[in-house]
């Protein structure tokens, strides 16, 4: 596809998309978090169903979409580089939805030409300084199997309270993979019983994303969250990384007070937009 001086170019090999997209994406690691966790989890999923759209301006990348089933992450600040983006992918009646910085998305939205709502007004934050961990009692330690069942139960109900919307990979190979791949900690209250959970995903070339992070009811409000997601914050940094990412429902004033304790900043307005399905 071209159009005045633009040309989108589909990239369906991870080698390909590694080459093309990354050293667009590594200029703003925040904003371009969700595509480049996108391509690395491509990276360690066998057969993980990806795609990329290239958005040039003479030979210049100046945008990036990745496709996978149902959805669109955009890396992208310009409306105008959105719009474009839309046009390649509006006659795909599976997209369900679109996720990116807040302007660009919406303007992606309303090329498709359904009717669309917001789904999620994501805020993105980033670590500033070293984090702090409150005063909690207990401990971290990596999750390991047999911590699978019950961390599998927390990502359904995470996923139920947050309104996420699912990936193609089963809920309890999900947990099993995070767990198998040293991506998965919990906190141990003084008794030694598993309290919260935390995810954290290595995102190269320097950064980490925290997700989920998840109490269950009954134990909220003693600071475990915090305390976790600072000592894996520190444990990441710690393994040489530089950033470290996270999103939260703009709308829920509870996480937002909690990540801001552990010293997170705003860097910017995210959302996610859902389409009508077709008839």
């Amino acid at each position: 596809m071209t159009e005045c001086g633009f040309r989108i170019e589909q990239i369906d090999e991870l080698p390909a998309m590694q080459a093309i997209a990354l050293p667009f994406l590594v200029r703003d690691e925040a904003n371009h978090t969700i595509v480049l966790n996108a391509l690395a989890l491509a990276a360690r999923t066998a057969g993980a169903a990806l795609q990329l759209l290239v958005l040039r301006e003479g030979g210049a990348v100046v945008a990036v979409a990745a496709r996978n089933p149902g959805m669109v992450f955009l890396a992208c600040e310009r409306a105008a580089h959105a719009r474009l983006l839309a046009q390649a992918v509006r006659d795909d009646a599976s997209l369900q939805g679109v996720v990116g910085e807040t302007v660009a998305a919406r303007a992606f939205a309303e090329v498709i030409g359904r009717p669309f709502r917001l789904h999620i007004p994501l805020r993105l934050h980033a670590l500033e300084g070293a984090p702090e961990a409150g005063a909690a009692e207990g401990s971290m330690r990596p999750a390991v199997a047999a911590d699978q069942a019950q961390l599998t139960d927390w990502q359904r109900a995470f996923e139920a309270e947050v309104h996420l919307v699912r990936t193609p990979l089963d809920t309890a190979e999900l947990v099993a993979r995070r767990i198998a791949q040293g991506q998965a900690y919990v906190w141990c209250d003084a008794r030694g019983a598993v309290v919260c959970h935390v995810g954290a995903t290595q995102i190269p070339p320097s950064g980490a994303r925290i997700a989920p992070v998840y109490t269950p009811p009954d134990c909220r409000g003693r600071g475990y969250a915090q305390a976790l997601v600072a000592r894996v914050c520190t444990a990441l940094t710690a393994q040489g990384v530089q950033r470290i990412f996270l999103f939260t429902d703009a709308e829920n004033p509870t996480s937002n007070a909690v990540y801001a304790r552990v010293r997170f900043r705003v860097v910017a307005e995210h959302a996610h937009f859902e389409f009508d399905r077709e008839i």
